[in-house]
């Protein structure tokens, strides 16, 4: 039975971990990628998976305004953003449609940066249309 690496999220065999990747569960691979750009990297992850929590907390709300003194440029913007929904909407049920509500630049900007994803097309469809899916279908 091997190990899973964290960082390229591949299940390896143990030979693929040095002594010290064991631990930290990091694959030699991925142990030979530079720290900064691993961290880097970490981080992204963390923040695309806040908009996935069922809160945001008070914690990650204190932790994001840490971010925007990152050197970073694109991650300050993000955690401005992530803030932002963070007051609007901190909790995931119904994060979308409060967001849209509350106002649709923001919610075009979290589309834009990959946080939320497009509505559907059907998501607004009116259930009532004047199309009957029955009527096209022919008979047995």
């Amino acid at each position: 039975m091997g190990h899973f690496c964290y960082f390229c999220g591949e299940l390896k065999s143990n030979e693929a971990f040095s002594g010290k990747g064991h631990r930290r569960h990091l694959c030699r691979a991925c142990n030979s990628i530079p720290a900064a750009e691993r961290e880097e990297s970490e981080l992204w992850g963390r923040l695309h998976d806040l908009m996935d929590q069922s809160n945001i907390s008070k914690k990650n709300i204190v932790w994001l305004k840490s971010l925007l003194e990152h050197s970073n440029q694109l991650i300050r913007a993000h955690a401005q953003l992530i803030l932002h929904v963070a007051e609007v909407a901190p909790f995931r049920k119904k994060r979308y449609q409060r967001i849209s509500v509350f106002s649709t630049k923001l919610l075009e900007r979290c589309i834009d940066a990959g946080l939320l994803y497009p509505p559907d097309s059907e998501w607004g469809a009116d259930p009532s249309s004047d199309e009957d899916p029955e009527e096209n279908n022919e008979p047995f």
